[in-house]
């Protein structure tokens, strides 16, 4: 079992001209991870990306607590995100933004197991 710690939402600047907004864990997680074709190979990988969406669909500060083969899955995808499964890439997010953002990713890569 791993767990870490929900991470508060994140101010993001999209570029010079938009106004920043904020971005939850969860928000960037659909956006970056969720939608990865690792999710369909294989076909298994449905069931943990099921449980991982209910893990982490939660508020800042609490706990998600994962199983190890479904934080396995979820680890492989933060370290190397691949095409979404229409081939197209899985996010629209400038590199920028996903600096910005590197708090999350370190959350998920930084659990403890438990």
């Amino acid at each position: 079992m791993y767990e870490f710690v929900i991470p508060d939402d994140i101010q993001v600047t999209p570029s010079r001209s938009l106004a920043p907004e904020a971005i939850s864990f969860y928000r960037f997680a659909k956006l970056c991870w969720l939608d990865d074709s690792a999710w369909l190979t294989p076909k298994s990988n449905l069931a943990h990306l099921l449980s991982v969406m209910k893990a982490i669909d939660a508020p800042a500060g609490e706990k998600a607590m994962l199983e190890n083969a479904d934080y396995e899955v979820l680890k492989k995808v933060v370290e190397n995100p691949q095409l979404a499964p229409n081939g197209v890439p899985q996010h629209y997010l400038t590199p920028q933004v996903m600096l910005q953002c590197s708090a999350f990713e370190s959350a998920v890569l930084e659990a403890t197991k438990v």
